[in-house]
């Protein structure tokens, strides 16, 4: 008998104890969960913020394997991460250069804003829309040429091994025929902000091969 009543009390205060937590207000459990002396609202707040929308212009100051730094912040690239050059054509790092100037669209990973995961990073320095440069040879190694151009100043146009080499007529040539005074017309990624043409990917020597002036017999030679 006491054994029973033992249990029956048992029962009753498990029975109390449920009622009591589900009888509780849907405020009173937010309430509870949330930090002590903080209001949930501005809990929320923080989570929002922690996962904000952000962007960041600026020039890049650092490269790393899947990062770039560019205003003071830190660029993480994912593997969703689209790298676009200045008119929207895709790109890849190995194109960006410090100097370059980037705009980069992502969320922060925190609130103190330091870091952002992008989503899209587009490169406003490099393009291959108008990619196309005539000028003449100032001076050139076995890699590197330096071109004088009428509207663009001085290029730095870097041979790459695939680069295709002709003359003016459309036949193959080899880099050891380029020479310092000749007149060449490239086709490459331009970088607005270093004034660099890499990689090259065409390259017409227009002085190739040396054009003969026709002898004019004088009057009356014979024919």
């Amino acid at each position: 008998m006491k054994k029973a009543l033992i249990i029956a009390l048992v029962l009753l205060c498990i029975t109390t104890a449920t009622r009591s937590v589900y009888a509780l207000p849907r405020t009173a459990v937010a309430t509870a969960a949330a930090t002590p002396g903080v209001s949930p609202v501005y809990q929320r707040t923080q989570r929002n913020v922690n996962l904000a929308i952000g962007t960041v212009r600026g020039t890049i100051s650092a490269l790393g394997t899947n990062t770039v730094t560019a205003n003071g912040k830190t660029i993480n690239i994912a593997l969703t991460t689209h790298l676009v050059r200045r008119f929207g054509a895709k790109s890849f790092l190995t194109e960006f250069s410090v100097g370059d100037e980037v705009v980069a669209l992502g969320r922060w990973s925190d609130q103190t804003q330091t870091v952002l995961t992008a989503r899209v990073i587009r490169n406003l320095s490099i393009q291959k829309r108008h990619g196309h440069f005539v000028g003449s040879i100032a001076s050139l190694t076995t890699s590197t040429i330096i071109l004088d151009t009428v509207h663009r100043g001085s290029l730095t146009v870097t041979l790459s091994p695939t680069a295709k080499l002709v003359d003016r007529t459309g036949k193959t040539i080899t880099a050891a025929q380029l020479a310092a005074g000749q007149k060449i017309s490239v086709w490459g990624t331009f970088d607005n902000k270093l004034m660099t043409v890499n990689p090259v990917t065409k390259v017409r020597d227009l002085s190739l091969p040396p054009r003969t002036n026709a002898t004019i017999p004088p009057a009356g030679a014979a024919r």
